[in-house]
């Protein structure tokens, strides 16, 4: 009893297309983590920035109360929490990528050979049969 040999043209094919999905999913997904991380710091860089201007317009004026003050130093101490942290997220996001840079590499590489197996495996010589029957089919 002959056992059936695999699909390799659609086994390397699905392997080509399966890593070029990883990459994409890889890449997509560290541009979009990115591309939050920044926009909070933003929002928490204007915040701060916001703090600042009225602790200094409190400050010109001398009738400030104690209260207002402590509230306004309050929210600068908040502000300057959450940008640490976020600064942490970013640091550790930036430490993160040198992993995911070496998973897309091999993910890369991965994609290479299925298609060189494919092509030097399957497609060559398709290519020849097609070109020897497109010249018999000119004659």
């Amino acid at each position: 009893m002959t056992l059936p040999s695999l699909p390799t043209d659609n086994l390397y094919k699905f392997g080509f297309v399966g890593f070029i999905f990883l990459l994409s999913l890889i890449f997509y997904s560290r541009s979009s983590e990115k591309e939050n991380l920044l926009k909070l710091k933003y929002e928490y860089d204007m915040t701060y920035m916001e703090a600042l201007n009225s602790k200094e317009i409190y400050l010109l004026r001398k009738d400030t109360s104690e209260t207002a003050k402590n509230e306004i130093n309050k929210k600068i101490d908040k502000a300057n929490r959450e940008i640490y942290s976020i600064d942490t997220k970013i640091k550790n996001f930036n430490n993160e990528s040198i992993i995911y840079n070496w998973i897309f590499a091999v993910c890369l590489i991965f994609c290479v050979i299925f298609l060189g197996l494919w092509y030097y495996k399957l497609q060559k010589y398709q290519d020849i049969i097609i070109k020897s029957q497109a010249n018999d089919a000119i004659k």
